[in-house]
């Protein structure tokens, strides 16, 4: 499977009409035509390989870590799992001082209360 393609253009004509033909489709537009089976004209030449394309304007190549293209699946599987984890303990512990906090308040209310 094809996630990405970078394409250069010798001119700036070229890429305003390929930009033009190839304009990115509201979410909300592709969910219908989805759920209702419609295919068009315009969405069939945006298929390459049978598969919808979906065109935007890449980051200029010096902003991309072309060493981070090389690394296998299971090293990024293992970096987005630990980014995951650490996203869950910090929910956690979220709601862990929610739940302190609000015991504290009901310990304040009570206090005060007659």
């Amino acid at each position: 499977m094809i996630d990405y393609i970078f394409v250069t253009f010798k001119n700036v004509e070229c890429v305003e009409q390929v930009v033009e033909t190839m304009q990115k489709e509201p979410e909300v537009s592709k969910l219908v035509r989805c759920i209702f089976c419609i295919k068009n004209k315009k969405v069939t030449e945006k298929e390459f390989l049978k598969q919808e394309m979906d065109v935007e304007e890449a980051i200029e190549p010096d902003e991309i870590l072309w060493e981070s293209l090389k690394q296998e699946n299971h090293k990024r599987g293992g970096k987005i799992a630990l980014i995951y984890l650490i996203a869950f303990l910090f929910i956690i512990g979220s709601c862990a001082i929610q739940i302190v906090l609000e015991g504290l308040r009901y310990e304040v209310n009570q206090r005060d209360s007659p």
